[in-house]
């Protein structure tokens, strides 16, 4: 589009420069008409034939100059339609962006309502064992309470485990233990230094919080405690 406003532009200063030029001629041409006019006044030959060319190539001139601003014209509503047509399409595309980004948030919290699902199930289903165990019908041994717990447990691993593969799913995925050798700023904040007998001064000897990468890029980086 800037070649073509370009163009337009060099082609339009190319047209103006020539009719400036047939416009100092036109010029010429009517003080030579002027001059023929007062000759003739004066008894003289007039200068017919200069003056019959000059009022042509004057009303060439001024024709040229009505076609120029035509012209002019025509390009500034194409620029100004080029301009809109612009505006409207970069609306659209702001618009169809931020649908896209919607859609992306969209399919993540449904994604995330189910594990909701799966805690307020496990929930429920840890609630009915309390009753179970607290009615004085009823009564569990300490072996089937231990049982029922373990089962519990066994849930919230399973939800745990979901709960990664969706992560995973995404992109998501846990650093893994390579990534904890050494303190690296671009992939843990350190939150403490501490003595290690274990580990060299730069290593990270615990990590506080686990960090996150979203393909190659950090998603949160982990929070450790560096060794002296």
């Amino acid at each position: 589009m800037k070649d073509f406003f370009k163009k337009n532009s060099e082609k339009s200063q190319e047209t103006a420069a020539d009719t400036v030029e047939h416009a100092a001629a036109a010029h010429d041409y009517a003080q030579q008409l002027n001059e023929s006019e007062q000759a003739s006044d004066n008894g003289q030959t007039p200068l017919t034939e200069n003056s019959r060319d000059g009022a042509e190539k004057a009303n060439a001139c001024c024709a040229e100059l009505e076609a120029c601003k035509a012209e002019l014209a025509s390009y500034k509503n194409q620029f100004l339609r080029t301009r809109a047509d612009l505006e409207n399409q970069t609306r659209r595309m702001e618009k169809e962006r931020l649908q896209f980004v919607s859609m992306g948030q969209r399919a993540v919290l449904l994604d995330l309502l189910s594990i909701v699902d799966d805690f307020d199930r496990a929930l429920a289903d840890h609630s009915k064992q309390t009753e179970v165990v607290s009615s004085p019908e009823e009564k569990l041994s300490a072996a089937d309470v231990a049982q029922d717990r373990q089962v519990w447990l066994a849930g919230f691993s399973l939800i745990r485990s979901g709960l990664y593969k969706m992560l995973e799913k995404y992109g998501v995925k846990p650093m893994t233990a390579t990534q904890y050798a050494v303190f690296d700023p671009q992939l843990h904040e350190a939150i403490m230094q501490v003595e290690s007998e274990t580990h060299q001064s730069g290593e990270i000897a615990q990590v506080l919080l686990p960090g996150f990468m979203l393909g190659d890029q950090v998603l949160r980086p982990a929070q450790v405690s560096v060794a002296k």
